[in-house]
């Protein structure tokens, strides 16, 4: 397993794709840490771990 302390998959440049880019992180058993930076980002980390609880995101 691996760990991704700084996954900012939250932010702009992954919107369209977020969910494939972790889709693709957690068949490798990589768990991905979205840090927040900013409020609105801070809220989309949220809103995307909400959707994929307990699956290392």
């Amino acid at each position: 397993m691996l760990i991704d302390t700084h996954g900012h998959v939250n932010f702009n440049a992954f919107q369209g794709d977020n969910g494939e880019v972790l889709k693709r992180a957690l068949e490798k058993d990589t768990w991905v840490i979205m840090p927040g930076t900013q409020y609105e980002t801070s809220k989309r980390a949220v809103e995307i771990a909400e959707s994929a609880s307990g699956r290392g995101v």
